[in-house]
Parts: C-alpha cells; sequence; structure tokens
C-alpha cells in the first residue's frame, strides 16, 4: 500500500522538537476558553497562541510585567487600600467628634458674662492646663495677684465660676482641677501598606 503525497516536507519536519513549545494553562475551564476562541478564529489553539504572543512581541511592550507579580502588586494595592480606608474612616470619626467638641464649647463660651475679665480667664485656665490641679488658695498668688486685691479676687472668683460652668474645671474644698479634653492627644493606628 503506497502513502499518499500528504503534505510536502518542507524542511520543518526535522526540527518540529527543537521548535515545540509547551504550555500548561493554570485552569482546565481557560484551556477551554482558549480553545473555544480559537474555534471561533479557525484555527487551532497552537496558532492562537502563537499569533497573540508574536503579536504582543511585535509590540514591543517593554513593560512586560509576569501575571504572578501583577497579582501580588494587585494584593497588595488591595491591601493598603483597605488600611488607608480604615484610618480615613478613623479620621473622619475623630473629626465629627472635634467638631461635636466645638460646638459644646462655643455653646458654653456663649453665656460668657459681660463683666468677665478675658485676661485672667486665659491665665487661669493656662494654669490648669499645665498643672491639671491646683490649690484654690494658691490661685491668686500663681497669677500676680495680691490677697488683699478685691477687685483682682473678683475676676478670679467670676473666671473661676465660669470655668466651672463651663466644665472645664472641677471644684472641691480645697483645689481645681482641668477636666475639659485638651486637644489632641489620639494616634491613628492604621499602618501604611
Amino acid at each position: 500500500m503506497n502513502k499518499g503525497a500528504g503534505r510536502p516536507n518542507l524542511g520543518k519536519s526535522e526540527t518540529i522538537k527543537q521548535r515545540a513549545v509547551t504550555v500548561y494553562v493554570p485552569t482546565s475551564n481557560m484551556f477551554e476558553e482558549w480553545k473555544a476562541e480559537a474555534a471561533m478564529h479557525g484555527v487551532s489553539v497552537s496558532r492562537l497562541v502563537y499569533e497573540l504572543v508574536d503579536n504582543a512581541i511585535r509590540k514591543r511592550d517593554s513593560n512586560f510585567i509576569p501575571r504572578e507579580e501583577l497579582e501580588k502588586k494587585v494584593d497588595d494595592l488591595q491591601a493598603e487600600v483597605e488600611s488607608l480606608s480604615e484610618r480615613l474612616a478613623q479620621a473622619e470619626a475623630f473629626e465629627k467628634e472635634d467638631r461635636e467638641t466645638i460646638a459644646k464649647y462655643r455653646q458654653k463660651l456663649s453665656a460668657m458674662p459681660a463683666t468677665l475679665d478675658p485676661r485672667f480667664t486665659k491665665k487661669i485656665a493656662s494654669l490648669f492646663l499645665k498643672r491639671d490641679v491646683v490649690p484654690l488658695n494658691a490661685i491668686p498668688g500663681l497669677i500676680g495677684i495680691g490677697l488683699d486685691d478685691k477687685q483682682g479676687m473678683a475676676k478670679i472668683v467670676d473666671s473661676m465660676n465660669f470655668l466651672v460652668a463651663c466644665d472645664f474645671i472641677q471644684e472641691n474644698m480645697n483645689e481645681g482641677r482641668w477636666v475639659a479634653e485638651r486637644g489632641h492627644r489620639r494616634h491613628y493606628t492604621g499602618k501604611k501598606g
């Protein structure tokens, strides 16, 4: 029995093993998709892969990054987005809390009596901010007012009454304690990706 003519030998048969490339597709679903794509174009899977790879090489994409590296970058970026989202939510919560605190203190400060001397109030507030707890009988001397200065003593009493009414200071019989918030002692805990 004679063999038919078949395809002509153009010298490629001898080098077929040297030109072979084996590609292992990550999933059988992906292979089926490639097969369907090749069938849609009327070529073999081998020809489809050859054409796509050759086209990509001809475009000379110098920014080629392996899929695994791209997936790792995507995972890293997603983790960073999650971290930044948490930090943003935390910052927004702090900002809301600060706005509410400011509004609360503005309302209290709006009730400031006209006779109140802001210089004395500021000196007393500064004193408590530095020390937290101050003996009440030491306040005049600490802000430079003599006990015999009736006007100065009246201003101290007015200022203390105002600071207590605004919930900045809490008094007991012998001492006063600063109880209002002191600004930003918070720290953001979100880590940078």
